[in-house]
C-alpha cells in the first residue's frame, strides 16, 4: 500500500531540510534558542542589560546567562545604544566627547578632530562640512543636513528661519530627527536661554536639567538611544546615528560622524572633502561653490512641511531678500568711511571676545569679522534706530564668538589605539527567530528558506 500523500511530503522536508547548518535547525526547533518575551530568541541574544552592574544576560544554549563587561566585581558602567561600556571609557563614535562616570555619560566639552563641522550662524552665514563659507538668507525651513534626498529622510537637522533685527534672517527653530521615531524641536520657547533648554521630543515637552551629565531622551514612556545636555548657553544632542548638534541662540553647529559621510546631503553639503560639489541640489545637480548659494540649490532643500506665509510664493520673496541684502551690502563698502568704522566695530568686538583665555584663530577671526560686518550693513540700510540695534547686535555677535572660539580650543584627537575613533557601534538589538516554536518546521519552514508544506499540498 502506498503511503499517504502527506507522509511523502514531509519527507521531502526532512530531507531538503538535512543540509542547512546545524545551529539554524535548532534555532528553529528551539534547540539552542531561548523563549524571551514569548518568542524564540537565537542563541547569543542579548535579552537585557544591566549596566549598573556591568553587566548583560545572554541566551547561551537555551539558557539566560549572566556575561561580565570586565570585571565581575565592576559596577556602574553605562549604556547606549544596547551596547556597554565600563567606567573612564570615551564613547567611540561620539564627536562630542563623552566619558563614563558612575553610570553616567559626562561631556568633557571637547569635540573630536575626525568629525567634520558644519556651522550656522548670524542672519545666516554657511560654513559647510568642506570649509566653504557662503551666504544665504532664506525666511523659510530648510535640511540643513541629512541622509539622502529624500524629502522625508530617516534622520536629519532641519532649521526655520525668519527676518530678524530688520536684516535678512535669523534662524527661529530647529528639528533634530534622530529616526523616524523620534524628533527633537528646539526653538518653542525660545533660543536664548532658559528657553532653550525647553524642547519638545515628539510633542512632549521635556526640559533639560543642569548638571554635569547628559540625559537620555524620554518621549512616550521610551528610552531613545539620544542624550542631550547644556554647554554653557548652549544645547547639545548627540544622536543614535552618529550626528550631533550644538544649539546657541543665534548660531549652531553640526557634526557628523565619518561613517555618514557617504549619504549625507543638504545646505551642509557633502562631507568628502570637496568643496566643488557642496551645492548639490535635492536632485543632484551641482552648481559652482561661491559666496551666495544659488538660489535653485538652497530653494531644493526647503522642506515640504511649510506653514510660513513667506514660503507659498515660490521662492519670490526670498530671491528678493537675497538681491535687496547683496544690493546693499555693495553700497555699504562703497562707502569707505562707513565701512570702515563697521569693520573696526566688529574686530573689536570679535578679537576681544575669548575662551579659556585664548580669542579666535586668524582664519576664524577673519570669518565673523566679515560676517559681523555684512550684519552692521543690514542694521544700517533697514533699522529706524540703527545706532541701537547695532550696539545691541555686537553684543550678540561677542557672545556668539565666545561660544565659537570655546569649540575651537575644545577640538582634540581622538585616541584610535583605546578605539576612540571607530564608526558608529552596531547598536545591540533583541531579534526574535522567525521561527516562532517547533511546528514551523512543518507547516512554515520559510523561517529555513524553504517552502511550506502546504505549498507542495496546493500544488
Amino acid at each position: 500500500m502506498a503511503p499517504p500523500l502527506f507522509i511523502l511530503v514531509l519527507a521531502l522536508v526532512v530531507m531538503a531540510a538535512a543540509p542547512l547548518l546545524a545551529e539554524d535547525l535548532d534555532h528553529c526547533l528551539g534547540l539552542s534558542s531561548c523563549i524571551h518575551g514569548g518568542q524564540f530568541v537565537p542563541h547569543g541574544t542579548v535579552l537585557a542589560n544591566l549596566p549598573d552592574k556591568c553587566m548583560r544576560i545572554v541566551c547561551d544554549k537555551g539558557s539566560a546567562v549572566p556575561e561580565f563587561v570586565g570585571d565581575e566585581k565592576a559596577s556602574g558602567c553605562c549604556e547606549f545604544r544596547g551596547n556597554i561600556y565600563q567606567p573612564g571609557l570615551v564613547y567611540p563614535a561620539g564627536c562630542a566627547k563623552m566619558t563614563c562616570e558612575g553610570g553616567n555619560w559626562k561631556p568633557t566639552g571637547e569635540i573630536e578632530t575626525h568629525c567634520p563641522q558644519c556651522e550656522v550662524f548670524d542672519d545666516p552665514h554657511f560654513w559647510s562640512y568642506d570649509r566653504h563659507r557662503f551666504d544665504y538668507h532664506g525666511d523659510c525651513k530648510y535640511a540643513i543636513s541629512q541622509k539622502g534626498n529624500s524629502i522625508d529622510p530617516e534622520y536629519g537637522i532641519f532649521a526655520q528661519f525668519q527676518r530678524c533685527y530688520n536684516m535678512p534672517s535669523c534662524v527661529q527653530k530647529t528639528t533634530f530627527k534622530d529616526n523616524p521615531e523620534l524628533q527633537i524641536e528646539i526653538g518653542e520657547w525660545g533660543l536664548a536661554s532658559p528657553g532653550i533648554f525647553k524642547i519638545r521630543a515628539n510633542g512632549e515637552e521635556i526640559e533639560v536639567p543642569a548638571g554635569p551629565y547628559a540625559q537620555r531622551v524620554t518621549a512616550g514612556g521610551v528610552k531613545h538611544n539620544v542624550l542631550v545636555w547644556r554647554q554653557g548657553e548652549c544645547l547639545r544632542i548627540l544622536g543614535s546615528q552618529g550626528l550631533v548638534l550644538q544649539h546657541c541662540k543665534i548660531r549652531f553647529d553640526v557634526w557628523a560622524n565619518p561613517n555618514l559621510h557617504s549619504e549625507l546631503r543638504g545646505l551642509c553639503g557633502i562631507p568628502d572633502k570637496n568643496t566643488g560639489n557642496d551645492f548639490t541640489t535635492r536632485n543632484n545637480v551641482p552648481y559652482n561653490p561661491t559666496l551666495n548659494a544659488p538660489a535653485v540649490f538652497a530653494e531644493s532643500w526647503k522642506t515640504p512641511d511649510q506653514t510660513n506665509p513667506a514660503c507659498t510664493a515660490a521662492g519670490r520673496r526670498r530671491r528678493s531678500i537675497n538681491k535687496e541684502s547683496q544690493a546693499a551690502f555693495k553700497q555699504c563698502q562703497q562707502d569707505n568711511v562707513s565701512w570702515k568704522r563697521m569693520l573696526a566695530l566688529c574686530q573689536q568686538t570679535v578679537g576681544g571676545a575669548k575662551s579659556n583665555g585664548q580669542g579666535a584663530s586668524g582664519e576664524l577671526s577673519q570669518v565673523l569679522v566679515d560676517s559681523c560686518a555684512f550684519d552692521l550693513c543690514m542694521i544700517s540700510k533697514g533699522s529706524p534706530d540703527p545706532e541701537k540695534d547695532t550696539e545691541k547686535w555686537l553684543g550678540e555677535v561677542k557672545v556668539m564668538t565666545k561660544e565659537r572660539v570655546f569649540i575651537e580650543t575644545m577640538v582634540v584627537e581622538c585616541d584610535r589605539e583605546k578605539g576612540q575613533c571607530e564608526d558608529l557601534p552596531k547598536e545591540v538589538v533583541t531579534t526574535p527567530n522567525p521561527c516562532t516554536n517547533p511546528i514551523d518546521l512543518i507547516f512554515n519552514p520559510g523561517c529555513l528558506g524553504l517552502q511550506p508544506i502546504r505549498h507542495f499540498l496546493h500544488n
